[in-house]
């Protein structure tokens, strides 16, 4: 699961920085009430070792006390 959540941060990371922007679950830390997200299907599609998740993050959180 760790591997899963981290993805490829050396490669996906240096060109997310050069873009200025951030990790999804870093966005969605910004954008959730503090830890109320719960992700679902975390290693959905997982083909291989080299690909431990399918590159899509979904799940429940809350944004001013309301559930999303």
């Amino acid at each position: 699961a760790e591997r899963a959540r981290a993805g490829n941060l050396a490669r996906v990371g240096e060109k997310l920085a050069r873009q200025n922007k951030l990790f999804v679950r870093d966005r969605l830390d910004l954008l959730l009430d503090e830890g109320t997200f719960v992700e679902d299907a975390l290693l959905a599609n997982a083909l291989g070792e080299d690909l431990p998740a399918d590159g899509v993050v979904t799940g429940t959180g809350e944004v001013d006390g309301r559930t999303v």
